[in-house]
């Protein structure tokens, strides 16, 4: 996955994550190429609460909604269901 507007791929570290955050990112790669510009930004408005540059270390840190993942299931189970 790439930060929007840039060519540099989206690393976080490996240990700031759990495991299956990052199967699941991987497994989203190919979904991700497939939706809207408007889609991927109300998924991404969904699971991020606030993102923080720190300038002077050059990182960033991402917060994401509690319940911003079990949102999105909830929403893709629910379209599921009345498909």
């Amino acid at each position: 996955m790439e930060w929007p507007g840039t060519s540099h791929p989206l690393k976080p570290h490996a240990s700031s994550l759990p495991p299956e955050v990052g199967a699941a990112c991987s497994l989203f790669d190919p979904l991700w190429e497939t939706l809207s510009a408007r889609e991927q930004a109300r998924i991404l408005h969904l699971l991020i609460e606030r993102i923080d540059y720190d300038g002077v270390n050059g990182t960033v840190s991402i917060t994401f909604h509690p319940t911003g993942i079990k949102t999105l299931a909830d929403e893709l189970a629910q379209q599921e269901a009345t498909a």
